[in-house]
């Protein structure tokens, strides 16, 4: 009988250190672990932690998990795995775009990969599936973590609470290069306990029909010694204890309080954050404390005095904090803070501007989540001269030493060896210990390690270089992460040697990722060396290719194109997941031709190997504007108001502050769905003509994940509707950052900047769509409908901006424009979706993919099946009626109910001079919109 069932199995909760086990979740829930398998390894400092997982789907149907975890400081993904037909396959790292191309590649030909990515705040995610009916799917997965020194012991914290029992559960923990036997300080398992092996300690455990739900912490005792070495015979690890004096800092008078109020740090560690202020307060006694506190925009700003320690109420006004809307930490800079210290409360999640702060005045960050960008609060921290306090690993009292005590900070080395790269090469701040590494040392060699405070030279620890030499290969990686630490301070600017370094030394990082394919071949396709059990065939397999010009296109970089105007067929099958079960959806296509079908011959090269002859039904020829497309329906716009169970409750209630009471209590059921942040923020905007809430309540998409470029693309396209275009211009380059193979990412900025007057930039980007150039050495998809739309654009810019313009490189047929009467173009933020515009003019002729010419001049542009549009229908010379805009939504091959396509229409009139005019709209497609009349233009 199986002991795992689907939901409610796997209940795991935040111990001390708060790093949860990884789960895959299906629908939001846990799916049920049957057995599980840990490894820990300690060298020195650094311990990998191995999760060898098996899942078990009790249900009929074949399911779509998720597996999505953040780490905590200092961790780092070092392995992913998971079963393929029954056999255990590793990942290997690829660089990010390529890897995202060819899983999406893959995956549109009914194959199912893995890719495991690193988003914002240390956050990893991987789809998973298939996960079989009645059946198992096994993972493995492993982190590296930096130990926490306390009080001279390392401690290593494993987060052991389930709710209920496993099959088989078995645990090994080895230390190595030990020499006092390690403590269990905290959840012995009976038969647990460390017994020495060789110069090592190691113990192990087996059960059966066993629960696990006592959270264990082991204490590793440190030898007296003053550095410890790891080193091979290129790369060197050094860890060594710090002993430094400690300085006081002097006592402020004016306290400047940041409190982040956004949606997302909801669930901070808010008891801790209160006993560190007050441990605080009681150190100060008197001080002054300007709260501010802050989400999309600044919410509220008081003066509290401080005096005999007492700071009541300061204290309620926080515990009394509302959490709504997303982070803006730009307007910060608008505060003039002042003080003689800055604390800033907040995880780091920056998602509705950069996080660019800068102060002459020492900032202290707090942060409370696991998931934090830890990363840019210590930079930040560090720059300004003040601390960054992580309350997930550090106790009250370390937090008020940070904030009393100068701080104590690596300020460079010295060494004999001018040919050695070693890392850290800039300041840091230390605590009790600290690790360096380095490259091309050899014996003999010394490195003097400085130490100081502002600036000034109080420490030095001199490290020779001895011979012994180590057989892990973890060396390596230490000295890989270490410079990767540093190449981080600046990611953008670094992006290409992160990319090299993460690549080269199979490092996760925020330009690399873990892949799993399939077949070898898809691996000889992207150019990705695959895991050691394929590498003989793949380089058999591409050795014959290279020797063989006629097959030479798979593995040089191609260009993916999309021809779809001509590759529509009748029957179209679309691949969706409902509730997680997967399903196939014959979808019988109506083409509506009035002409007869001519049929073609076609030779299609897919983006695969396979080349194959298909027979294509072409409706009306192309071009042909005598063939008219006559259109005999009702010529009605459907009402798209929105009636939902929400929405009629908050309209019950008449009063607009009770009604966002009644919001912050309804959203728990809602808060991963972007459309009840639309709908309700459109609610307080026309119902009370409250725009304060409305813009707070709708900043709360991007919180929901601030990685998913599709819920950002729906909040971007919302804020050019609000005309709130500096908020969209950050949001669609974020976009671009996470999507720069979509050619719509490049075209969608370039919108978003023209509308904020960025006019130059905006051309930058229209013309690599054009000339090709962002095609160029690399496997992303070529949209010809783009191109066409983009070159619209760009005339479009010249007309309007020539004299802010450098036109010197701009081809002359780009710089003519023909104005035009009606033009109206769709976009959407779905990837892989099929929407149809089409436009029936007043003759009653029907202008769409497979009839793009019209009689009166109406030109359709080419059929996007895949990507997220645009199409673009244009008429030079009007006729006066009524054109009414119709859509065709066939669906997207993983909409999921919570997350619906959205799409953005948007109507000039008299494109490109004086009168014009621009109409936006944005709407919400669900199955129901296989076709429907959604808008009428009068000219």
């Amino acid at each position: 009988m199986k002991k795992a069932i689907l939901l409610g199995l796997l209940c795991l909760y935040s111990i001390s250190h708060a790093q949860k086990i990884p789960v895959v979740t299906v629908d939001d829930k846990p799916l049920g672990l049957s057995s599980l398998k840990i490894d820990v390894v300690v060298t020195g400092n650094i311990a990998t932690t191995t999760y060898d997982m098996q899942f078990y789907n009790p249900t009929n149907a074949v399911l779509e998990g998720t597996l999505d975890f953040p780490l905590g400081d200092g961790f780092s993904v070092s392995r992913f795995a998971l079963d393929i037909n029954g056999k255990l396959r590793e990942a290997v790292v690829v660089d990010k775009e390529l890897g995202r191309v060819a899983f999406e590649a893959v995956v549109r030909r009914r194959v199912d990969p893995a890719l495991l990515e690193k988003g914002t705040g240390n956050n990893y995610k991987a789809r998973i599936y298939p996960i079989p009916a009645k059946g198992y799917k096994r993972i493995v997965l492993a982190y590296e973590q930096e130990l926490k020194l306390t009080d001279g012991k390392h401690y290593y914290d494993l987060p052991l609470a389930f709710q209920n029992e496993l099959e088989t559960f078995d645990l090994t923990i080895t230390v190595f290069d030990q020499k006092t036997k390690p403590i269990i300080e905290k959840g012995t398992i009976n038969g647990l306990g460390f017994t020495p092996w060789k110069q090592n300690f190691t113990t192990s455990v087996q059960k059966e029909n066993y629960k696990p739900d006592t959270p264990i912490r082991i204490q590793i005792p440190l030898e007296k010694i003053a550095s410890k070495q790891l080193r091979t015979e290129e790369y060197l690890y050094v860890y060594t204890i710090v002993d430094q004096e400690k300085r006081a800092r002097k006592k402020p008078k004016m306290i400047t309080l940041l409190w982040d109020a956004s949606l997302s740090i909801k669930k901070r560690e808010l008891q801790k954050e209160l006993n560190l202020l007050d441990a605080y307060f009681q150190n100060l006694s008197d001080v002054e404390v300007t709260l501010i506190t802050f989400s999309n925009t600044i919410r509220n700003s008081a003066i509290y005095e401080v005096k005999n320690k007492q700071w009541t109420a300061l204290k309620n006004a926080l515990e009394n904090t509302t959490y709504d809307g997303g982070t803006n930490y730009s307007i910060l800079a608008d505060q003039k803070l002042k003080g003689d210290a800055i604390l800033l409360f907040t995880d780091g999640m920056h998602t509705l501007s950069k996080f660019d702060m800068y102060s002459n005045i020492p900032v202290f960050t707090v942060n409370s989540m696991v998931k934090a960008n830890h990363q840019v609060l210590r930079q930040l921290a560090t720059t300004t001269h003040g601390g960054y306090i992580n309350l997930i690993d550090t106790d009250t009292n370390e937090g008020l030493a940070t904030l009393t005590e100068q701080s104590f900070q690596f300020l460079g080395y010295t060494t004999t060896n001018t040919e050695a790269e070693i890392y850290p090469n800039t300041s840091q701040t230390v605590t009790n210990d600290f690790s360096m590494a380095g490259k091309n040392l050899k014996n003999g060699d010394r490195i003097t390690l400085q130490f100081g405070y502002d600036g000034n030279v109080t420490q030095e620890i001199e490290i020779v270089i001895t011979n012994a030499f180590a057989k892990s290969d973890i060396v390596k990686r230490l000295w890989a992460k270490e410079k990767l630490q540093e190449l981080s301070q600046n990611v953008k600017e670094n992006k290409e040697a992160i990319t090299t370094l993460g690549t080269t030394y199979q490092l996760v990082t925020d330009y690399t990722s873990l892949i799993v394919l399939d077949d070898v071949m898809d691996y000889v396709r992207y150019k990705i060396t695959p895991p050691e059990e394929l590498l003989e065939e793949y380089n058999r397999i591409l050795s014959q290719k290279k020797s063989v010009g006629a097959v030479e296109v798979i593995i040089d970089d191609a260009q993916i194109t999309d021809n779809t105007a001509s590759e529509r067929r009748a029957d179209t099958t679309f691949r969706g997941f409902a509730q997680g079960v997967s399903v196939d959806r014959e979808t019988e296509f109506d083409l509506n031709m009035e002409s007869p079908a001519v049929p073609e011959s076609i030779e299609v090269v897919e983006d695969e190997e396979i080349v194959e002859e298909i027979t294509l039904l072409e409706v009306s020829p192309q071009g042909n504007a005598n063939a008219k497309s006559k259109y005999t329906g009702k010529l009605i716009v459907k009402d798209r108001t929105v009636n939902t169970p929400y929405l009629n409750e908050l309209r019950e209630i008449k009063d607009v502050d009770k009604a966002y009471e009644y919001y912050l209590i309804q959203r728990t059921s809602y808060q991963k769905e972007p459309a009840y942040f639309i709908d309700v923020a459109n609610f307080f905007k026309h119902t009370f003509d409250h725009h304060i809430y409305a813009r707070r309540i709708v900043s709360n998409i991007p919180e929901i994940d601030g990685d998913n470029y599709e819920l950002l693309k729906v909040f971007g396209y919302q804020m050019q509707l609000e005309d709130a275009h500096d908020i969209a211009a950050y949001i669609f380059e974020r976009i671009l950052e996470l999507r720069p193979e979509d050619s719509q990412s490049y075209r969608d900025l370039a919108l978003a900047y023209e509308n904020i007057g960025k006019c130059q930039e905006a051309l930058d980007l229209l013309l690599p769509i054009v000339d090709g150039s962002i095609y160029k050495n690399n496997q992303r998809r070529n949209f010809e409908g783009v191109k066409t739309i983009s070159e619209n654009e760009i005339k479009h810019l010249v007309n309007e901006y020539k004299e802010e313009l450098k036109l010197d490189s701009i081809p002359n047929a780009l710089k003519d424009m023909s104005p035009m009467d009606i033009r109206v173009v769709v976009d959407w933020n779905h990837n892989d979706t099929d929407i149809d515009l089409h436009i029936i003019d007043p003759n009653l002729e029907e202008c769409y993919y497979s009839h793009n010419k019209t009689a009166i001049g109406g030109r359709m542009s080419q059929d996007m099946t895949q990507g997220f549009g645009p199409e673009e229908y244009t008429v030079q010379k009007a006729i006066k009626g009524d054109y009414f805009i119709k859509i065709r939504y066939y669906g997207d091959r993983y909409q999921k109910v919570e997350n619906p396509t959205f799409m953005k229409v948007t109507i000039f009139k008299y494109y490109g001079t004086r009168k014009e005019t621009k109409e936006t709209q944005l709407l919400r497609l669900t199955k129901a919109d296989n076709e429907d009349i959604i808008a009428k233009l009068t000219f």
